[in-house]
């Protein structure tokens, strides 16, 4: 005789929903990857190749949709991420130590501004976002393999 062994799939399950605002993954997925695409044509660097073929990855990733390429745009995002992190650590150590060589060598005494406070929490709030941005693509591409494994039927045969 013959058994199928059929992964029962429920695309709708809690686990593939955001706690936020309950929205489905692919939802809020869809919503990210347009803005990226929206901020990417907005600040122009569409003009360069490199930004408008990430995007593009991640709009097929998406749409698609492919978990190739949502993890190759995850793994973009989080170089992404790490380099945004790096680069404001390295600002704060060089602000800090270029104060404290000013008031060691002239006396002088600079306060942090309200604008670089606000700079440095705008900063780091977008880093926030873009982690959960990308943890979205991630859970994404979670689901689509869940869902490609469903879609494969295992068909057994029974020597009888």
């Amino acid at each position: 005789g013959m058994n199928s062994a059929v992964t029962i799939f429920d695309e709708n399950a809690s686990k593939y929903h955001t706690i936020c605002c309950g929205a489905h993954i692919r939802t809020l997925a869809s919503i990210f990857i347009i803005i990226d695409l929206v901020l990417t044509i907005i600040t122009g660097s569409f003009l360069f190749l490199i930004p408008i073929l990430i995007v593009g990855i991640g709009l097929y990733g998406v749409f698609h949709p492919s978990r190739t390429c949502l993890l190759v745009y995850t793994g973009i995002n989080l170089i992404g991420i790490f380099i945004s992190i790096t680069l404001t650590v390295v600002g704060m150590v060089a602000e800090e130590s270029i104060k404290l060589a000013l008031q060691k060598k002239f006396g002088i005494k600079i306060e942090n501004s309200g604008s670089a406070k606000l700079f440095m929490i705008l900063t780091l709030a977008y880093i926030a976002i873009r982690i959960a941005i990308t943890y979205t693509y991630c859970r994404l591409a979670n689901f689509v393999k869940d869902l490609e494994n469903s879609q494969r039927i295992h068909i057994v045969y029974d020597k009888a």
